[in-house]
């Protein structure tokens, strides 16, 4: 009786290591799909920074060239402002000139 007490003893002892094999197992497979529930998680928000990074290189950039932009216009109306002071220099000049020579003209008569 006592060698079928040690074995029904040896028996449940097995018994209760597999039971805690399995728990562990689950554990494991719960911790491993957890992690990985976690990575895919992890790798959605670095795609989804990584598009936010491009984005902003791209508003970047545009804003660059829209700078750009808008500095070559203001050199432009600058020059702008500049030839038309020029032109109405020159046409005021031209125009005493033409009186003038009208006045000279005039006198020779």
């Amino acid at each position: 009786m006592a060698h079928s007490f040690e074995t029904r003893q040896a028996e449940m002892m097995m018994e209760a290591e597999k039971s805690a094999w399995a728990l562990e197992k689950a554990n494991y497979e719960r911790e491993k799909q957890r992690l990985s529930s976690e990575l895919e998680a992890m790798r959605r928000q670095l795609s989804s920074a990584d598009l936010r990074l491009e984005a902003y290189q791209s508003d970047s950039a545009v804003d660059g060239l829209v700078a750009e932009l808008e500095s070559r216009e203001v050199a432009w109306q600058q020059e702008r402002m500049e030839l038309a002071a020029a032109s109405k220099g020159a046409l005021e000049s031209a125009e005493a000139a033409q009186r003038a020579t009208e006045k000279e003209l005039a006198v020779c008569k």
